[in-house]
């Protein structure tokens, strides 16, 4: 993405209308103007909001795992279950989260819903639609694995934890109205911006509208190369077909006014984060 002023769109998508927001963001060589979030939108209203943007970051899965795909389709066929003789719970893992949700839960050290066996999976058909609309429809390139085309997949829980954004409470609780609006916040602070009053006042009433903003600002990162994107030969197969999570550098908020490129491959990354144990209570 070149520098100068360019556009990206956060969507946090869910399964109803009224969970689902969108926020644009323009990048401009003053500094990055935040638009309000926007409410319960529709699949047709989503079309509209990404008129015009460059990059999309949707939170949303856009694929499910392929050895889960494998193995329906064996158990529809009557042949070998594809997990005989494999230890149970290892083949179950991976049946139910994708490569770049191992790599999530390895390297941010959070564990993304499964796709495949939880109630995700709904809101990942509509994602499918999207996406098919976005490409068929406005014929934008989709590339599952956000390494081309205009729309990446994004985990704003992920992007608040590589930043420290994260709270002891929950940001999702519905009255977690600090919680939301420190995480704004502090996110504004990162990227030298002052929120409007009515940015901050759609972010501190709904976690929905807070997730469309991280997420616009991910989609960004993921344009500049401040994301973890898939390095191995395995993970790009994968990426391609199941989705690709883009997480956000530590550093990345710091670049992405000025339109600085992230590192390339492994090189310039920190090692993944270590579990804290809790200490015992004496």
């Amino acid at each position: 993405m070149a520098r100068g002023s360019v556009h990206t769109v956060g969507i946090d998508l869910a399964v109803q209308n009224a969970g689902t927001a969108s926020c644009r963001v323009e990048w401009a060589s003053d500094g990055p103007k935040i638009g309000t979030p926007l409410l319960g939108r529709s699949d047709d209203e989503l079309m509209e909001d990404v008129k015009g943007a460059d990059v999309v970051g949707i939170d949303a899965p856009f694929g499910w795992p392929e050895p889960f795909f494998d193995a329906i389709k064996a158990h529809r066929a009557h042949a070998a279950w594809p997990g005989r003789g494999e230890g149970l719970e290892e083949f179950r893992q991976t049946l139910r989260l994708r490569c770049t949700d191992l790599v999530v839960k390895r390297e941010a050290l959070l564990t993304p819903l499964s796709v495949s066996a939880d109630k995700i999976a709904v809101t990942t058909f509509r994602c499918a639609l999207l996406l098919d609309r976005l490409e068929h429809e406005k014929g934008w390139r989709i590339d599952r694995s956000g390494l081309n085309g205009h729309a990446v997949e994004v985990y704003p829980a992920a992007a608040l934890k590589q930043w420290d954004l994260t709270q002891p409470k929950s940001y999702k609780a519905a009255d977690a109205y600090t919680e939301r609006t420190t995480i704004a916040r502090g996110l504004a602070k990162a990227l030298n911006v002052t929120l409007r009053p009515a940015v901050e006042r759609a972010c501190r009433e709904t976690d929905h509208a807070l997730d469309a903003l991280v997420s616009a600002v991910v989609a960004r990162a993921a344009a500049q190369g401040w994301t973890r994107q898939p390095w191995s030969d395995d993970e790009r197969e994968r990426a391609h077909v199941e989705g690709w999570i883009h997480f956000p550098h530590p550093e990345a908020a710091l670049h992405l006014v000025g339109g600085d490129r992230g590192p390339k491959g492994s090189a310039g990354w920190p090692p993944p984060r270590k579990k804290v144990r809790a200490k015992r209570a004496r």
